[in-house]
């Protein structure tokens, strides 16, 4: 908690000042460079796996929770939401099609088609849904894969 006097005609000065200053930070936070833990395999992407996970916690800044690593083929990538602004995508993991979803995909990454070689960090989540719990994947970074010349 602060305080603070301030006159009422300075308070668009301030508003923008602070939304600007967090816009700056935001930006910084999303470039910033993240490391996959382990490449992802079929074993954690069960409910067996998240109880696995589950015995890392509690996870927070001091204790991330683990980064997967996938490079493969997309097999697929649909837009959902109300207004289509996240991606449903499928690929093979150990030769099984596992599905991620992408967040806000359309603001933060290129889309992909189906059949473009991609690297994806990810996280597992639970996902309890209907009363139906299940392992989630969501995709936190993706880029186009390339071999560097």
């Amino acid at each position: 908690a602060a305080g603070m006097t301030l006159r009422t005609e300075a308070i668009p000065e301030l508003r923008t000042a602070l939304n600007n200053y967090v816009d700056d930070e935001l930006r910084n936070m999303m470039q910033r460079e993240v490391r996959a833990d382990v490449t992802l395999s079929e074993a954690f992407i069960s409910l067996d796996g998240l109880t696995q996970l589950e015995k890392l916690e509690p996870t927070g800044q001091a204790n991330p929770a683990p980064i997967f690593y996938y490079r493969g083929v997309l097999d697929g990538m649909k837009l959902v939401g109300k207004q289509g602004d996240h991606a449903q995508i499928s690929f093979k993991v150990d030769g099984v099609v596992q599905r991620a979803i992408a967040f806000q995909a359309p603001s933060k990454w290129p889309f992909f088609a189906q059949g473009d070689e991609v690297e994806l960090l990810l996280a597992i989540r639970e996902n309890d849904w209907q009363g139906v719990r299940r392992a989630q994947l969501e995709v936190l970074q993706a880029r186009e894969y390339r071999i560097d010349e």
